[in-house]
């Protein structure tokens, strides 16, 4: 995600103005928040952990916040394959070229017009490849014919979850590539129905090793249980928390000895080692 510019003329949107503050907050987030062409995830759950990384929302507010936007013209809410999501007009980003891998709005609703730039010779022989692959094959079904299974929609949520809260921290979104995309889907395995909660729990983790590293994928995907354990107790483990088990540890072994040589002492078979 490029970085966004927000114009002062937004100051003098009676649209803008014509909403609460907390309307007016979270309409900010979203642009912050949106694709290249001005697209976002109407789920309530990803629209929190990207507006709201961290913080506990009533997700009733949210809607209605939601709904205040739209009724004021701020976004535009359309569906594709029963999912809602969102669109915000008179976006005016043309930072680079302009892609999404959300679905498109009815004509209806969008305002933007397609201005793609020249594709490169790359993209040109992708499109041509993506073309062929398309003609003559049934939704659903590959090559050869081989009935080819959904994939989970909760890989999906979770994808969306961290990659909402990880443009929120750092301004910009995360790669995603083949590895990046099995460690989602192991998570998922591992967590269920929780890894999109766990998945942006991990990005207001400030773990040094995790802030260091960026809050990679193969991180969340190897401290998987322990950060659910966190996300659920509502407690981050840190280093001093370590350091502390370690030292009661120590001490815990300093009394074991101690007592041993003195039982040692008094049965007369004293034993230091």
């Amino acid at each position: 995600m490029p970085d966004r510019i927000i114009r002062d003329e937004l100051l003098t949107s009676e649209r803008y103005w014509s909403v609460g503050m907390e309307a007016q907050r979270i309409f900010v987030h979203l642009l912050l928040s949106a694709d290249a062409l001005g697209r976002f995830s109407g789920k309530n759950y990803t629209i929190r952990a990207a507006c709201y990384p961290g913080i506990a929302v009533d997700p009733k507010v949210v809607e209605k916040l939601i709904s205040d936007m739209a009724d004021a013209d701020l976004i535009r809410i359309y569906t594709h394959l029963n999912e809602r999501y969102i669109f915000i007009p008179r976006y005016k980003q043309r930072l680079r070229a302009k892609c999404s891998y959300l679905p498109e709005p009815p004509n209806g609703i969008n305002d933007i017009a397609d201005e793609k730039s020249a594709p490169s010779p790359r993209e040109d022989r992708l499109e041509s490849a993506s073309g062929r692959r398309k003609e003559g094959r049934k939704e659903g079904t590959t090559f050869q014919g081989v009935h080819k299974a959904p994939p989970n929609p909760v890989n999906s949520e979770t994808w969306e979850a961290y990659s909402a809260a990880y443009a929120f921290r750092y301004g910009t979104g995360p790669v995603r590539n083949a590895a990046v995309n099995s460690h989602i889907a192991n998570l998922v395995k591992r967590l269920g129905n929780d890894a999109p909660q766990v998945a942006a729990f991990f990005l207001t983790h400030n773990d040094q090793w995790y802030v260091k590293k960026r809050h990679p994928t193969d991180a969340l995907l190897k401290d998987a249980e322990g950060l659910h354990t966190q996300w659920k107790t509502g407690r981050k483990a840190t280093g001093l928390e370590a350091r502390s088990a370690e030292q009661k540890d120590s001490v815990g072994e300093q009394i074991k000895r101690v007592t041993a040589i003195m039982e040692g002492k008094k049965n007369g078979k004293l034993n230091i080692d």
